[in-house]
């Protein structure tokens, strides 16, 4: 591979409008369509009509029962899809009354954690699946009796078989146990009685490592479910004050990030990769913040790819920097992120001039926060980013 200088930017901008920038992940049905999905329902407002007068109760419980199938997203994977997938999962969710602000500027979602199993169709080659994930249910639209959803999570996923080369070669899929795990589900659920709900699901489950091992092609399961969601506790009275002006209207951050990555063949050397990253944002609403900044990573892979296409390398090599938009969504101390970014510099010959990166900030003090990010190239994950980070 040969190394670009500071490119043509008017190719970057056709790239960033007119192509699918933003697919962390490929599906059946275009995760990138759906990542779009959600940031346009944010967007714009969508017609919400709270009939109730208090909740069902402080918090519940809901279980699912899923039925689907693998998603061969390659055709080097249509092998993996040997049967259907069923499994079950377990939500413990708290309820939202509107005493918190997060609350009203989002009509009152649901947040929750979850366990889900999943038997994803070829117990030889893949086993099960498992996930631990917290998540949050925005409701969409709502009247006395239905209400529709989109729940959106993120957290940490476990594969019974991953690739080896000499025990376990078909599976080209995922090459470690332990992964990062995206959901994203659209939710239509009834009321039955003051205390339950009945509901149907249809989302994807995605897994995968970031590239931290190969192969990382992911996994992708989508499924259907039905649910059961049960509510304890005291009803509380719903608050329906009316949101104060937004005081804070620029937001600026800066974080610092690290991990590994590994590039072909399997089981291979890891190469360190980091990220330093500065932000600017301008607060739309409670809720969303639009902005954008600057990236410098560092990625030790850089060299040894150049250095077995036989070319000379410069620690330089290593650097790449970028600029990217992003748009944030933010539930109390809490940011989901959604970026897109274009190189300036450090291209490389065969990638593509964008990257996206889809990722998780919490506060752990005033200014100091924890984030988890994943940026990929198209649908091809370059690495994840684990980092520590200051805002004001």
């Amino acid at each position: 591979m040969k190394r670009k200088g500071i490119y043509d930017l008017r190719f970057a901008i056709y790239d960033l409008l007119f192509k699918n920038a933003a697919a962390p992940f490929r599906a059946g049905v275009s995760a990138g369509r759906l990542y779009f999905t959600l940031l346009f329902l944010f967007f714009f407002k969508i017609s919400f009509s709270q009939t109730n007068d208090s909740t069902q109760g402080t918090f519940s419980i809901n279980a699912h029962l899923h039925y689907g199938y693998l998603v061969p997203h390659r055709p080097s994977m249509i092998g993996l899809l040997t049967g259907h997938t069923v499994g079950f999962e377990l939500d413990f969710i708290k309820t939202s009354d509107g005493s918190k602000t997060f609350e009203r500027a989002y009509n009152y979602p649901e947040l929750g954690i979850s366990y889900c199993y999943f038997n994803v169709g070829n117990e030889k080659v893949l086993g099960e699946a498992q996930a631990v994930y917290p998540f949050v249910s925005f409701p969409l639209a709502r009247n006395k009796h239905l209400q529709f959803n989109l729940r959106v999570g993120g957290g940490l996923g476990y594969i019974q078989k991953s690739f080896d080369r000499y025990e376990n070669f078909k599976n080209n899929a995922i090459g470690s146990h332990l992964n990062g795990v995206m959901s994203l589900r659209a939710e239509l659920q009834c009321k039955i009685s003051m205390r339950s709900k009945l509901g149907f699901q249809w989302g994807l489950t995605h897994w995968s490592n970031g590239s931290a091992a190969i192969p990382n092609l992911g996994i992708n399961v989508t499924t259907m479910s039905l649910s059961y969601q049960h509510y304890f506790g005291k009803q509380q009275k719903i608050n329906r004050d009316t949101l104060s002006a937004v005081v804070k209207k620029i937001r600026t951050s800066f974080y610092v990030a690290a991990f590994h990555k590994e590039i072909i063949p399997a089981g291979g050397d890891k190469y360190f990769v980091s990220t330093i990253y500065g932000n600017v944002g301008k607060v739309l609403s409670h809720k969303s913040t639009l902005g954008g900044g600057i990236d410098i990573f560092y990625n030790a892979a850089i060299i040894e790819s150049l250095k077995r296409q036989d070319e000379t390398t410069k620690p330089i090599d290593a650097w790449r920097m970028g600029l990217h938009v992003s748009y944030m969504l933010s539930i109390s101390d809490f940011d989901m992120v959604f970026e897109n970014g274009v190189y300036v510099f450090g291209q490389l010959d065969g990638d593509t001039y964008l990257y996206t990166r889809l990722g998780m900030r919490q506060k752990i003090a005033k200014h100091i926060f924890l984030c988890v990010n994943l940026k990929t190239h198209f649908a091809k994950a370059d690495f994840f980013e684990f980092g520590i980070g200051y805002e004001r």
